[in-house]
């Protein structure tokens, strides 16, 4: 408890600080501007040894359009089928969370940028098959914390519309560890999505 404790205060500091030196840095050269955002993305991943992805959604703030804070969510679409501690399993994994980025923008049409993801994720495994509503009848289940640090690239289509890839590292920490083994969903993870941006 402590240590997630500790994670949360560290993740509040991290951002904050990041934020005040953006708005400081971009106050001295710019007036200030807020836009919302929104992306939609998919996230290639191995899990449990086999590649399995993502689906999900982002949404905040861009300060000048290079500074981010939002919110994000992420599930598995379908099932996963894998073998967990020598038995099969059918799999199904949620998460959700916040989010704090900054986005080096110049004047090329391709951006890099860096962006931090931190939450709580919930996996569910099961003998059969997950239908629709049968996610709360898991045979195991864990629950626990996710941290995703990533480097991405956007190109601008629009002003108002970016498309985005990146690279990320998914570091789980789950609250019981006799379910899985970290290693069975620590990874490199390859992100694509689509970043809108609506206009005022």
């Amino acid at each position: 408890m402590r240590s997630r404790l500790a994670f949360v205060v560290f993740f509040a500091l991290l951002s904050a600080g990041v934020l005040k030196a953006a708005v400081t840095n971009e106050l001295r050269h710019e007036d200030l501007s807020l836009k919302g955002f929104i992306t939609i993305y998919h996230q290639h991943h191995d899990f449990f040894g086999k590649a399995f992805s993502f689906q999900g959604i982002e949404g905040g703030g861009l300060v000048n359009q290079r500074f981010c804070l939002g919110a994000y969510t992420s599930f598995f679409a379908s099932n996963l089928k894998a073998e967990i501690n020598g038995f099969p399993r059918y799999v199904r994994i949620g998460q959700a969370g916040v989010l704090s980025g900054y986005l080096l923008k110049g004047e090329r049409r391709i951006n890099p940028g860096f962006q931090i993801n931190a939450g709580y994720f919930s996996i569910r495994l099961d003998e059969e098959r997950f239908g629709l509503f049968k996610l709360y009848r898991a045979d195991e289940s864990e629950d626990g914390l996710v941290v995703a640090p990533q480097l991405f690239g956007e190109l601008g289509l629009k002003t108002w519309l970016k498309v985005r890839a990146g690279l990320s590292y998914n570091f789980y920490f789950p609250e019981n560890k006799s379910v899985f083994n970290r290693a069975d969903l620590n990874g490199l993870s390859f992100t694509f999505g689509i970043v809108f941006i609506p206009s005022r």
